[in-house]
């Protein structure tokens, strides 16, 4: 909840003010002109992000755009602020961390480019991902195979919104192996 207040004062302010960066006005012009052909490799991100510039139709109405990707950098800052908590910080130090993670320049751009409003939910995948392979003593084969089937969804889903960002499964995995290993 911290962490969702920190963004909300870090970013707020581009909800309220009336803008958008050159490429909001080239998809708030295609989403009308024409379907977004799946040139990128994107084909979910192209989907919502064609189906959100539709509706909101206005510049005026990026802002419901940009609302939506403060809502990613938070979610992104809880899991941060929960893998720092795994590795045995303090719930003070998790959260100053995360805080200070999400008042990075990446999360600066996500929060005022609007057609970036579903670029960080990959991280989100990536981390829900990594929880469900860590190694579980007990776990049946069975169970198992669907924990790691159901993380290949989440990752599928996630290289199907945005590739980059998804590749924090790697780091996920890497810091529950680095912190069992200490």
């Amino acid at each position: 909840m911290l962490v969702a207040i920190g963004v909300a004062l870090m970013y707020g302010e581009v909800v309220r003010a009336r803008f958008g960066l050159l490429d909001d006005y080239t998809f708030l012009d295609l989403a009308y002109i024409t379907p977004v052909i799946d040139e990128t490799g994107r084909p979910i991100n192209n989907f919502i992000r064609e189906g959100v510039f539709r509706r909101i139709g206005t510049i005026d109405g990026l802002a419901i755009a940009r609302l939506f990707g403060l809502v990613s950098i938070a979610a992104v800052g809880a899991c941060l602020s929960l893998t720092w908590l795994r590795l045995g910080a303090s719930r003070f130090e998790s959260i100053a961390m995360t805080l200070c993670l999400l008042s990075l320049p990446v999360f600066q751009v996500v929060a005022s480019w609007a057609q970036l409003l579903v670029a960080l939910w990959p991280i989100v995948f990536a981390y829900f991902a990594a929880r469900l392979i860590e190694g579980r003593p007990g776990l049946s084969p069975r169970r198992r195979g669907l924990r790691i089937g159901l993380a290949s969804l989440l990752l599928l889903a996630g290289l199907m919104l945005y590739q980059p960002a998804t590749m924090m499964f790697f780091v996920f995995v890497a810091i529950d192996r680095i912190a069992g290993a200490a």
